[in-house]
């Protein structure tokens, strides 16, 4: 559930998607995670979400801004 600030605070219920994945450290690199901001971004405006959410390390990352693009 979340609230649709748009139409006054209303409480919306759907079922969201969650997709884990693992990585060995070594693979993390700088330009592992630039494709992966690339993606997020992408999905976000693609499919016209609110947000879209990252967890790394126990630490929720919310993108609620999409770069165009």
């Amino acid at each position: 559930m979340w609230r649709d600030d748009e139409r006054g605070g209303a409480l919306v219920s759907d079922e969201p998607t969650i997709v884990t994945s693992y990585a060995d450290p070594a693979d993390v690199t700088d330009g592992a995670l630039a494709a992966l901001r690339r993606f997020l971004h992408r999905l976000g405006k693609d499919t016209n979400q609110g947000e879209v959410g990252l967890v790394v390390d126990d630490a929720y990352l919310p993108i609620t801004q999409f770069d165009e693009g």
